[in-house]
């Protein structure tokens, strides 16, 4: 079956949460710092399409040794940054969450919202981002970003 007249959206709303533990989690190890200790191969972390697959196999050896979690390097993100996973329930350490409202537009080569995928063209190394909510700063107007995909 083939459906016409259908097109993307070049726009998408998200909620953002700010989670803030009571106590630190201390024990999560840094592969950033230290990818030799399980032989995890630093350019399969940053490789965006690979999502983490070299990691998913590493995770339960991780866990196994002792720590409560693993931080990554973003395969995203062209600053730095990290992704978290912890291992356990958190949820009786929370001190609060607040919301944030993440919204994401297309842009087209001139770093203009994209709107017409007939006679613009694609901008598919960014997009622009706008956060609302409590304390949302540097991304509360709309900010140009670069991603890998």
């Amino acid at each position: 079956m083939h459906i016409s007249n259908i097109l993307p959206p070049f726009a998408h709303h998200f909620i953002l949460w700010e989670i803030k533990f009571a106590k630190s989690i201390g024990n999560a190890f840094d592969l950033g710092k230290d990818f030799s200790l399980f032989s995890i191969f630093p350019s399969m972390m940053t490789n965006p399409s690979q999502d983490y697959e070299h990691l998913k196999q590493k995770r339960a050896e991780i866990q196994h040794r002792g720590y409560e979690g693993l931080i990554a390097p973003s395969s995203r993100s062209t600053k730095p940054g990290s992704l978290v996973v912890l291992f356990h329930d958190q949820s009786k350490n929370v001190k609060s969450i607040d919301p944030f409202e993440l919204k994401v537009r297309l842009i087209n080569m001139k770093g203009n919202p994209f709107g017409d995928h007939t006679t613009e063209l694609l901008d598919f190394d960014a997009a622009e981002v706008r956060l609302t909510g409590h304390g949302s700063g540097a991304y509360a107007d709309w900010t140009k970003i670069q991603f890998k995909h």
